[in-house]
């Protein structure tokens, strides 16, 4: 698939609480945000699910959460790519989803190539690996900025790669 705007495999907006259990987003592509799939306002559960070579010139190449307070359990992101941008894997922009045991492996992007938080964002991550992945310049793991705050419990960050903070980098006034 291939959207000229956000939300490459799938595109959730307003107040509903929808769940998507046991799904596979692969090769999907967005001009805008969320390569895989991009969630805007709305309180979605995704579990058992994997996002896979998926790519965006936005932010969030696998999957991109703004404003929204989601849960994403026991989900796999490999090989994802945000070009030229942030967040191989997942963006998170504002809002404080819960991200427990996932699998972030293989992402890439400028900034943050695994997992991102940006503009007031506070993820909570648990259980959780980030390992392999690359960003060009800061955080290929784990990238914090602009306020935002990035909570880690038992999760293992390990052999990323970027010119700054290979594992985390925190910029901006965040923490």
């Amino acid at each position: 698939n291939v959207a000229r705007d956000d939300g490459g495999g799938r595109f959730i907006s307003g107040t509903g609480t929808p769940v998507i259990r046991g799904c596979i987003f692969e090769a999907n592509q967005a001009a805008g945000n969320g390569g895989g799939m991009a969630v805007f306002s709305s309180g979605a559960t995704l579990s058992d699910t994997v996002f896979e070579a998926n790519t965006t010139h936005g932010w969030g190449g696998g999957l991109y959460l703004m404003a929204t307070d989601s849960v994403v359990l026991r989900t796999g992101f490999f090989g994802n790519s945000s070009i030229g941008n942030i967040g191989g894997a997942l963006v998170v922009v504002e809002g404080s989803p819960a991200i427990e045991s996932c699998t972030f492996s293989g992402n890439s992007a400028t900034w943050g190539g695994g997992v991102a938080a940006v503009n007031n964002a506070e993820p909570e991550i648990v259980n959780s690996s980030l390992s392999q992945n690359a960003a060009t310049y800061y955080g290929g793991g784990l990238f914090i900025y602009t306020g935002s705050k990035a909570q880690i419990t038992n999760s293992i960050v390990w052999d990323n790669r970027s010119h700054e903070g290979p594992q985390m980098a925190v910029i901006g006034n965040g923490s």
